[in-house]
């Protein structure tokens, strides 16, 4: 379909032969073409894999994982402020366990 429309657009025959190659979806049924290969030849640990098909076919899944990597930055920015709230109450905890060991002391 595409090398058909490319080669009606006037485009040369090894242009669409690469362009067409270089297709997403050309790329992603390679993809798993290869693994299903290896997963039935070569080992079972590859099969797990096929399983990622289903953000393909589904639009709901493709959306919530997208949900997920669109806005990574602002997520990435939620993880450093947990580790400085992890940090300010780990020194907090071991300021009054320090205080609490020299009170006793005197």
């Amino acid at each position: 379909m595409r090398y058909q429309s490319l080669s009606a657009a006037g485009e040369d025959g090894w242009q669409c032969v690469l362009k067409t190659a270089a297709d997403p979806m050309i790329l992603y049924y390679a993809w798993y073409f290869a693994f299903a290969g290896a997963g039935q030849l070569y080992s079972y640990d590859f099969l797990p894999f096929l399983l990622l098909d289903i953000i393909v076919k589904n639009a709901t899944t493709r959306d919530v994982l997208n949900a997920v990597i669109v806005p990574r930055a602002q997520i990435l920015m939620g993880g450093v402020v947990i580790l400085f709230i992890v940090q300010i109450y780990a020194f907090a905890i071991v300021s009054i366990h320090s205080l609490c060991q020299f009170m006793v002391k005197l």
